[in-house]
This record gives C-alpha cells, sequence and structure tokens, in this order.
C-alpha cells in the first residue's frame, strides 16, 4: 500500500472467530512491527511509518481443517 504522507498509523487484522490472524508491517525491507499473539483474532498495532510503500505480510496461523474454507479476514488501516 502507498501512505500518502508520515505519521502514526493503527492496522487492525481480523479473521472469523475462532483463527488467529498475524501481521507484519515492513517499510524500505525493514520490519517496523510484528503483531503475533497465540491469542484469536483481532490483532491490533500502531507504528510510525514514512511517506511511501508499505508492505503488510498477513497471515493464518495454525487454522484448523474444520475452518480452513471459512470467509477470509479484513485489514483496516487508519
Amino acid at each position: 500500500m502507498t501512505v500518502p504522507t508520515a505519521g502514526l498509523r493503527t492496522f487492525k487484522a481480523s479473521f472469523p472467530a475462532g483463527r488467529d490472524i498475524d501481521f507484519q508491517v515492513f517499510q524500505k525491507n525493514v520490519l517496523l512491527v510484528d503483531a503475533s499473539s497465540f491469542e484469536p483474532s483481532p490483532e491490533i498495532a500502531s507504528v510510525n511509518v514514512a511517506a511511501g510503500e508499505v508492505v503488510v505480510r498477513v497471515s493464518d496461523f495454525n487454522v484448523s481443517p474444520a475452518l480452513a474454507n471459512t470467509a477470509c479476514g479484513t485489514l483496516t488501516v487508519n
């Protein structure tokens, strides 16, 4: 994603109940934040970013076979 201006951004990723979403935020190949816990969804993290490209890697940690075909997650950035 492209961030138009520098500043504090809050990232929130969530999956349907019972799934554990994790995410990492990178800028210029530098890890800015790792939002990974052993708790089910959601994950929330705030981080200062510079204007420009930001990469967010989202993963589904330890999804059970019973939940594998459920709805996708959401990611919001404020």
